[in-house]
């Protein structure tokens, strides 16, 4: 991907196009190719082994993520005393909070920690 960016840019650039262009589709170029960081959410479950309820609760926690637009799930898990949910997002910053409040909603807050990936 970075390699075709690279050469429509040497293309562009060789054609005549301004520099201004050039500089435009660089921007919009390396916004796409940046990777989102992705915040994992870890909730200890009520035993080694998630009970229905802990999934019921990953599952809640899914929902509330999409339906407020907080980010894109990418992986969601249940095991070793734990359930946890992953989610891409834009802005680390601002994602967090929004996740933390609807983990106090859901009552959970207290029992749950957040990671940051990339």
């Amino acid at each position: 991907m970075r390699f075709a960016a690279f050469f429509l840019l040497l293309t562009i650039l060789g054609c005549g196009a301004g520099e201004r262009a050039a500089s435009q589709l660089l921007k919009e170029v390396s916004a796409e190719t940046r990777e989102k960081a992705r915040v994992q959410v870890i909730v200890k479950a009520s035993a080694e082994e998630p009970s229905p309820e802990d999934l019921v609760l990953r599952k809640a926690i899914e929902d509330r993520v999409e339906a407020q637009g907080i980010g894109r799930l990418i992986s969601s898990g249940a095991g070793a005393g734990q359930i946890d949910v992953t989610i891409e997002v834009d802005n680390t910053a601002e994602a967090i909070p929004r996740v933390r409040e609807i983990l106090r909603l859901l009552e959970v807050l207290p029992r749950s920690s957040f990671r940051v990936l990339g």
